[in-house]
């Protein structure tokens, strides 16, 4: 009887080990979400600002800890574009402003696939037009302009939809 007894308790306890064990393995916390953000700068002309500005936006993008940045022909939810002008005093001198245009297009279909769209296939990625965005900056403030910018989409944007 004592055998038995020893044997039930024995067999019990390694079921429960090797259960535990394997649910451990395989039933771990699932990943969090991440949006896909794509960014784009509209390079220019004998100046780095176009890369300086795309070094700080996605900078800040990362920063944000659930934004996976993402290239171009890739699924994404949101597509950055930004487009820099350097402007010019009247007397045809660079001026210490700049022009900055974002545009944010939202994805429509993730996941899509222009082979079973051929409507959509000259078109690339399709996505929407969420807003167009001017801004006026000192040229020594690009870094400023990523924070505010990247502040504003999570804010508007990301925020709604975590």
């Amino acid at each position: 009887m004592k055998i038995k007894v020893f044997l039930i308790l024995l067999v019990t306890l390694f079921t429960s080990i090797t259960f535990k064990s394997h649910t451990q393995l395989t039933a771990g916390p699932t990943p969090p979400f991440k949006f896909k953000v794509c960014v784009t700068v509209i390079p220019q002309d004998e100046t780095n600002l176009d890369e300086n500005l795309e070094i700080f936006i996605r900078r800040e993008l990362r920063a944000l800890g659930d934004v996976d940045l993402v290239k171009e022909d890739s699924d994404w939810h949101f597509h950055l574009a930004y487009n820099l002008l350097e402007l010019k005093n009247e007397d045809g001198t660079k001026s210490n402003f700049l022009s900055i245009a974002s545009v944010i297009l939202r994805s429509v279909l993730v996941g899509y696939d222009p082979e079973v769209d051929p409507y959509l296939k000259g078109f690339g990625r399709p996505g929407y037009l969420d807003s167009i965005i001017p801004a006026y900056y000192e040229r020594n403030l690009l870094h400023r302009y990523a924070i505010v910018n990247i502040g504003d989409f999570d804010k508007a944007r990301l925020e709604r939809l975590r």
